[in-house]
């Protein structure tokens, strides 16, 4: 695949999520405007934020996404505007339970939205019924220059020959109706290793015991 058209796939791919839940928080607004819906059912002003906060994502993945560029950012924040993303465009049941021991990181906030955007869909995704996610960022040492964010689910499992492949480019469990090309993992893999020069690794089970586990480690 041509690097530009592999670009663009992968543009298609993010935008997806931030783009339905802006637009369902528009419609929410606009029943509120017309005087169809109560506010009882949700707060204006965080309708307009999850609107605000879903094209500032977009606008920030088309226009700096290949952007160098840096900051100190608020990890609980992000990882909390996209679980509010995540929830709003699931279809089923949805727990996400998220705990923070740690506050900031050094890099491109765009890039590491990103990464939790895809783990969380992929987590969403690995099963049909009832969701439960648990999503934990830590501090691997006293001096807190190690970040750990574990983000764990109770889907069906991946199998063993299928773990060693899931952060392949274009590698997909999903059935082949599905709209999925297998970009979101090894988006996920490309960004903490070369942008926040961390790694990402992923324990699952199959049975009984099912769920998967993906640990970064920054």
């Amino acid at each position: 695949m041509p690097r530009s058209s592999k670009k663009f796939d992968e543009l298609l791919h993010d935008i997806k999520s931030p783009l339905t839940s802006a637009l369902i928080s528009c419609e929410e607004v606009l029943e509120i405007v017309n005087d169809r819906k109560s506010l009882r059912k949700g707060s204006l002003k965080e309708y307009i934020h999850d609107i605000h906060e879903s094209l500032k994502y977009i606008k920030g993945l088309t226009c700096c996404g290949n952007s160098e560029s840096r900051e100190k950012f608020n990890i609980r924040e992000i990882i909390s505007d996209s679980i509010k993303s995540v929830k709003k465009v699931c279809t089923v049941s949805c727990e996400i339970k998220f705990s923070s021991h740690s506050d900031s990181l050094y890099g491109n906030r765009f890039k590491f939205k990103r990464v939790i955007d895809n783990l969380l869909i992929n987590s969403v995704e690995a099963t049909a019924t009832v969701i439960d996610i648990q999503v934990e960022v830590i501090s691997a040492n006293p001096r807190g220059d190690c970040i750990v964010i574990k983000i764990r689910d109770n889907g069906l499992g991946i199998g063993k020959n299928n773990l060693k492949k899931i952060f392949c480019d274009g590698f997909s469990t999903k059935d082949k109706t599905s709209h999925s090309r297998g970009l979101g993992l090894s988006i996920c893999k490309s960004i903490i290793e070369q942008d926040f020069n961390g790694k990402i690794n992923v324990e699952s089970k199959t049975g009984s015991r099912h769920g998967t586990e993906f640990v970064i480690l920054i």
